[in-house]
């Protein structure tokens, strides 16, 4: 029953769920320089790129930017870029216990 005496339904709002704003860095321009990439981390774990498109062939320099405020110790981010014969799960084990190296192995450094 409501207030009031009367059985008229209670209204109640759904929650606003916010979706992040996933922005996509796009080289299309075929070229023979350096693709420059930053990918930013915030304290929601989420990433601002959710794709990455080069030339094929083409030399990648990405840069992983924390911008949550936290301290990066407390919630920062790695990100990893393995070639397509990598092993993933081979990778995830070793970097857990690669915490002196920022948890990218040695044994993976330029993969």
């Amino acid at each position: 029953m409501a207030c009031g005496g009367t059985d008229a339904p209670v209204e109640t709002a759904d929650p606003v769920i916010e979706e992040p704003i996933t922005q996509t860095e796009t080289t299309t321009e075929v070229s023979d320089e350096v693709a420059e990439i930053v990918i930013e981390a915030n304290d929601q774990m989420k990433y601002n790129l959710s794709e990455i498109n080069v030339k094929a062939g083409q030399q990648v320099k990405l840069t992983l930017k924390h911008v949550g405020e936290m301290k990066l110790e407390v919630m920062g981010h790695n990100w990893v870029l393995l070639k397509p014969e990598a092993v993933t799960e081979d990778f995830a084990i070793a970097a857990i216990q690669a915490k002196e190296t920022g948890y990218i192995p040695e044994k993976y450094k330029d993969w």
